[in-house]
């Protein structure tokens, strides 16, 4: 229901879809079997190209989705549809009980995420069913594929339920799923099912294989899990699936090789699932809430034990059971039933295993059933894992604490987690690792500015804990998004660093030290060089942001008069460059350094070819990287990154002609200068005129961060836009995370 003062938003349908009545209304170029509702006629008049009701009422798969997808997008853009965290999947045929039972309990237990059924060549219309207020989800019908023993046809439609549910994660339902409650642990990886050992593995040619596409993307991916166990209750997040399930991706799966070798599992979806992520370098593992119901489990509680010791699928805690087949007799309702139509034409159904191949990849070209499937062209099979790669770059384990994360050597360390952070109430597809987005700001996907901040949890107590943020931060971070949000720009934060942290040579450097040792000893430099992957990252996304700037936690953007990312892009265009770097000029000899606090980059292919160089080049450290895409040879960066930075400015003319040195007295002025610093100042007047120099753009508060929130929440300024009570300014630390769509500038707190 509408609140009092709201507006309705419409969305215009094109009636010769959704209410085809005769062929003058349509263009030309119209195919009748776009048609979903016919209005009229019935029999043929003066137009031969007609749409008669009694010749075209079966569903063609090139456009079925198509409206669906359209108009969600349609309402996303004008801010109509939330984008959710969750979303459903439910794939179906003609079982009728079993389908109810489990829609019935996935809306009870998730009234908020968006649910889409998929008739895949059944008789049995669900439609009036979705349609009731209690189930509320999404229905529509699919020519027969049988498409869970046909990859092509799987990949195909789970990319289009994926853009139609918007929503981080997908998680796939069957209708032997039970649900028996909201799950509690959060997905880990990039998708998780069944912990299925009592499946077959992979085999070892097969992974090798796999994991060679996969290092084509991440040179360091292992597979993780070589059984399956992608059967419904998996999770899958929504970045993943619309990568991996890309037409052009599995083109380059050589299906003819793995079901030589695998056989008829290889056209099964949960197995065809597993080879198309681990292809892209995605990551499957079990995941805690998902598990398989044994008919065979023992009664006795000794003898249980044991069972499950053998059997770690068997749950019986977890939120969602598979294999529950007794729900294909439950009793429902008498007006649920009654709900349940018949569609009375009919639609060929497709039974075989891998007989349903697409020519290109997309469904637009069927090739004739049966078919063998399409030869994968182009592909290097064995890509070799290199050497500076420490152990397994995904390690997992249903016993791990999901409060740590594991660390490539088996050492468990603590970091923060994303509590205290002022999170968006909606979290986009988008996001890569666990990055939270805090603003966006965009009239639009795609395009913009983001601004991209790294805080991560350092051994000491300075950055807070991991159920609250301290107030010098939070008044940075809403300072920030103040800014962003002001000018209709994006911001996010990266609270886990990639993993491993611990490099190679960095624990051969350590000697007799702990990994736990060394990896603190290294912490620091390498939480700084997370900047660097960040950037890397996010020019290379999906959104094609125009710009993308790095930030130091510790640095506040502080002129709101006016857009400073509008004009750090405005400076880049006209002195022709690429990164925008700025010195330390505040300081006496501090023209001529860089400072990493503040790193803004066009979108451009020299700055992505930067910050690969700069990552692998840390990543190899003493060995340096022979050849860097940006023309520097045999250039090493195993200390901070800012000295690299500026080994590679003075080592490379190239270089000075692509980045821009600003001045940091505009763009990245030290703190210090509002009351002293330890080496000589170059300008004197900053020391005097403080925030209120008109030519301070960005304040960054290194080596004085407790002063932050006195400068920002305590002076004659609130930079923060949120006031005493408001995120950044509050007193009390917040334990949870702030959703910063809160009404106005004030945010909400659940606090000690």
């Amino acid at each position: 229901m509408l609140e009092a003062g709201q507006n309705w938003t419409a969305l215009q349908i094109d009636k010769c879809v959704w209410n085809y009545q005769t062929s003058f209304q349509c263009p030309k170029s119209f195919h009748c079997s776009n048609v979903r509702v016919h209005h009229k006629p019935m029999k043929p008049g003066s137009d031969p190209h007609e749409c008669l009701k009694s010749k075209y009422s079966k569903v063609a798969r090139t456009s079925y989705l198509a409206d669906a997808r359209s108009a969600r997008s349609a309402a996303l853009a004008q801010g109509v549809l939330p984008v959710r965290r969750f979303g459903f999947y439910f794939p179906v045929h003609d079982q009728v009980q079993g389908v109810v039972e489990v829609l019935k309990s996935a809306r009870h237990f998730y009234p908020e995420a968006p649910i889409y059924m998929l008739q895949d060549g059944g008789s049995i219309d669900f439609g009036p069913l979705c349609r009731m207020q209690r189930f509320n989800c999404i229905f529509q019908r699919a020519p027969g594929e049988n498409s869970r023993w046909n990859p092509h046809s799987w990949f195909a439609r789970m990319r289009d339920a994926t853009e139609i549910l918007r929503s981080e994660y997908v998680i796939y339902l069957e209708p032997d799923v039970k649900i028996t409650r909201r799950h509690h642990i959060d997905p880990k990886h990039d998708a998780g099912g069944v912990y299925d050992n009592f499946n077959p593995r992979m085999s070892a040619e097969t992974k090798d294989y796999l994991e060679g596409l996969g290092r084509e993307r991440d040179p360091c991916f292992s597979i993780s899990w070589t059984h399956f166990g992608l059967c419904g209750g998996s999770y899958f997040r929504s970045e993943a699936i619309l990568d991996a399930f890309k037409p052009q991706n599995i083109l380059r799966i050589d299906w003819q090789r793995l079901s030589a070798k695998e056989g008829d599992k290889t056209m099964s979806s949960d197995f065809a699932m597993l080879v198309a992520l681990s292809a892209r370098a995605w990551t499957v593992y079990p995941w805690e809430e998902t598990a398989q119901h044994f008919n065979d489990a023992p009664s006795d509680p000794a003898d249980l034990l044991s069972f499950r010791k053998q059997w770690p699928a068997c749950n019986e805690s977890a939120a969602f059971q598979h294999n529950h087949k007794e729900l294909y007799h439950a009793t429902i309702a008498d007006d649920e039933r009654a709900a349940i139509a018949h569609f009375t034409d009919h639609v060929l159904d497709t039974t075989c295993h891998g007989c349903v191949w697409y020519k290109d990849g997309s469904p637009r070209s069927v090739l004739s059933i049966p078919s063998r499937p399409p030869d994968a062209e182009g592909v290097n099979l064995n890509l070799a894992r290199p050497s500076h790669c420490d152990g397994p770059r995904h390690v997992g384990s249903l016993l791990a604490d999901p409060g740590y994360i594991r660390n490539a050597g088996s050492v468990e360390l603590p970091f923060a987690g994303s509590a205290g952070l002022p999170l968006a109430e909606h979290q986009p597809p988008w996001l890569l690792k666990k990055d939270v987005l805090v603003e966006d700001g965009r009239d639009k996907d795609g395009g913009g500015i983001l601004v991209v901040q790294p805080v991560f949890m350092e051994a000491g107590p300075l950055w807070g804990t991991l159920q609250s943020r301290p107030r010098w931060l939070r008044s940075i971070l809403a300072t920030n998004r103040f800014h962003v949000r002001r000018y209709g720009h994006a911001m996010v934060i990266r609270w886990l660093p990639s993993q491993p942290q611990l490099l190679e040579w960095q624990r051969q450097q350590c000697g007799e030290l702990s990994e736990k040792d060394c990896t603190q000893k290294n912490e620091r430099e390498n939480f700084n060089w997370e900047k660097h992957r960040m950037l890397e990252d996010y020019l290379k996304s999906s959104q094609n942001f125009s710009y993308v700037m790095m930030l130091d936690a510790d640095a506040a953007l502080v002129r709101h008069e006016h857009d400073i990312l509008a004009a750090m892009a405005d400076q880049l265009t006209t002195h022709h460059r690429d990164v925008f770097l700025t010195n330390e000029d505040w300081l006496a000899n501090g023209a001529k350094r860089i400072n990493g606090g503040v790193i803004f980059a066009k979108n451009s292919q020299w700055s992505k070819d930067l910050f690969q160089d700069t990552t692998e080049a840390h990543v190899l450290g003493p060995r340096g990287l022979k050849s860097w895409r940006i023309g520097i040879q045999n250039h090493q960066c195993s200390s901070n990154d800012q000295i690299c930075l500026n080994d590679a400015m003075a080592a490379s003319s190239d270089m000075g002609a692509h980045a821009l040195l600003a001045s940091g007295i505009q763009y990245n002025r030290g703190a210090c200068t509002l009351h002293h610093c330890g080496e000589p100042i170059t300008d004197h007047d900053a020391l005097r005129m403080g925030l209120d120099d008109s030519q301070l753009e960005v304040l960054h508060f290194m080596g004085d961060h407790t002063m932050a929130d006195k400068v920002l929440c305590d002076g004659s300024i609130d930079f923060t836009g949120g006031g005493s009570s408001g995120y950044g300014c509050s007193q009390r630390g917040s334990l949870l995370a702030v959703n910063s769509s809160a009404v106005g500038e004030e945010a909400v707190f659940l606090c000690c």
